[in-house]
């Protein structure tokens, strides 16, 4: 009897969140970032129908969690500017060229400084460059209503506050994934005389691209209602965003076989722990965000062109800024289609580079150091003008004459005998 009871109890509490799904909105209203009603239901419904399942396709991705090293210690830096939780870093002061990194909107920007051999803003300071890095930080209740809009601001000041702060006119743009994606829209719709030159690392562009794969599968589904994915914060919870993540591409058991083959490399076991802690620390997406970046895959506006962005239209043929698109061709997350569909409608000078990578691996792989480290640099180095050869100033100092020597006279000289015959 008992038993029924608890059977009749636990169908009520799937049952009706279950009807309750079929009635939420499918769309992307910012009125339901903010709490209601049907907004603390759904995340109920979440919370009963959507994590078991979660759960059960996910779990090998807890192993991660007992295999975390200690966080490394990050390359020297300094903080700029603050805007919420946006920082923007400064790693050196060298005289060099400056760079400005915009990284993706939805990952952790340590991923840019893993480990001291896999650092790709150590490795650009090596290289003579003054290096800026813009992360976007952990969002909390107060950031639930930003999206692209309050994002593009923040780049925009973060751009001011570069040039300030390295005394120059101009720097080189640097965006990987969202980040690369978000430089488009606002190099696409805002005034860019200061950017020398822009390199987009795996942006997504295309959200149509005839391929299967990718995040843009998830967020595209017409079967997704958005407002499920939020938490009491009005946020994304980082943990289903990094299980949506592992979902495309479940390799945590292959990867916990070579932790194990290698526990005696004590090289390998120590990047690979950075690389998990990396993963498990996945922040949460600010719920107006993630309408937004639905909205954008659902209506492809980017590539379409019909997209605004801080009161200006979006169109990719604005951009002229001499770009470098860096892509992976092994990428689970931004399909290699997406990106390179930038050669169609980007309208100024364009190089690419094909790297055999993953999305990830492109940033901290062997690989991804191999190809993409060494051509930015090149790239970076090449589009830097150099500086004019000082000419030497003309000595004002009058030159003291030397006075001539006055020729002696010379005497005759005598006549020559004549031969005897």
């Amino acid at each position: 009897m008992l038993a029924t009871r608890l059977a009749v109890v636990f169908a009520a509490l799937v049952a009706v969140p279950a009807v309750w799904w079929f009635t939420l909105p499918a769309g992307t209203d910012r009125s339901l970032v903010k709490p209601s009603v049907r907004a603390y239901v759904a995340r109920f419904a979440r919370w009963i129908c959507a994590r078991p399942v979660l759960w059960a396709m996910s779990w090998p991705h807890m192993l991660e969690r007992f295999v975390r090293g200690d966080a490394p210690e990050p390359a020297p830096h300094t903080v700029v500017w603050r805007d919420g939780p946006a920082q923007l870093r400064r790693y050196s002061e060298s005289p060099g060229p400056v760079v400005l990194i915009v990284h993706a909107l939805v990952s952790d920007a340590a991923i840019l400084d893993l480990t001291p051999q896999r650092s790709l803003v150590r490795h650009l300071r090596e290289q003579g460059f003054d290096v800026f890095l813009l992360d976007w930080g952990r969002a909390s209740r107060a950031q639930r209503d930003d999206g692209f809009e309050q994002y593009a601001a923040r780049l925009l000041e973060a751009e001011r506050q570069t040039l300030t702060a390295a005394g120059v006119k101009e720097f080189h743009l640097v965006g990987y994934c969202a980040g690369a994606m978000l430089s488009l829209m606002r190099l696409a719709s805002q005034p860019a005389e200061h950017v020398r030159t822009f390199t987009a690392l795996a942006p997504p562009v295309d959200m149509d691209v005839p391929v299967t794969g990718g995040m843009g599968v998830v967020l595209s589904a017409k079967s997704l209602k958005p407002v499920v994915a939020l938490d009491h914060r009005g946020c994304v919870p980082g943990q289903l965003i990094r299980e949506s993540f592992h979902i495309l591409r479940p390799k945590v058991l292959a990867s916990m076989r070579a932790l194990i083959s290698n526990r005696d490399d004590a090289h390998f076991v120590r990047e690979f722990k950075a690389l998990s802690r990396w993963t498990w620390n996945q922040p949460p997406v600010p719920g107006a965000l993630f309408f937004d970046l639905v909205e954008l895959f659902r209506s492809n506006a980017l590539f379409q062109g019909t997209m605004a962005l801080l009161g200006s239209p979006v169109d990719l043929r604005n951009v002229t800024t001499p770009t470098l698109l860096a892509v992976s061709g092994r990428d689970h997350i931004v399909p290699l289609g997406s990106s390179l569909a930038l050669q169609n409608r980007i309208g100024g000078r364009l190089e690419t580079l094909i790297c055999q990578t993953g999305h990830v691996s492109m940033i901290t792989g062997d690989t991804g150091r191999a190809t993409m480290w060494p051509r930015l640099v090149e790239w970076l180095r090449e589009n830097t003008p150099q500086p004019a050869a000082a000419k030497k100033p003309r000595s004002t100092a009058k030159k003291k004459r030397t006075p001539r020597r006055r020729s002696q006279p010379v005497e005759p000289s005598q006549p020559a005998r004549p031969r005897g015959r």
